[in-house]
């Protein structure tokens, strides 16, 4: 019996980030799915640098924020953008524990 659409090709995608710690997420559910997942770390206009250098070679590119979308505007492969919460923020500044002082929070146009 064949199952149609169904193919033994893993999924290539790139996973582009400012920082390691946010890979563990993807390596979870990558282990689970039939995907190989390329991690680069870079952020902004260096993000659209890296992607435009591995997208011959991948099916997708999985990013979030500013560099999310400066990517997706940027190369001919989908992009799919992990979205950045207020609740993201709660928990940065909530990790803090006793922060000395006023904090500032920056983001593009439209992210909250």
């Amino acid at each position: 019996m064949t199952t149609v659409g169904k193919s033994d090709r893993k999924i290539r995608l790139a996973f582009i980030a400012p920082y390691p710690k946010m890979s563990a997420a993807i390596t979870n559910v990558a282990e689970h799915m039939n995907i190989n997942v390329e991690y680069v770390y870079a952020s902004l206009e260096q993000g659209i640098v890296e992607a435009r250098k591995i997208e011959n070679r991948i099916d997708a590119i999985c990013s979030r924020g500013g560099t999310g979308t400066l990517i997706k505007d940027n190369v001919e492969v989908p992009v799919v953008l992990i979205p950045t919460t207020p609740f993201d923020i709660i928990k940065s500044l909530w990790s803090l524990k006793e922060p000395n002082g006023d904090i500032a929070v920056f983001t593009y146009e439209g992210f909250l």
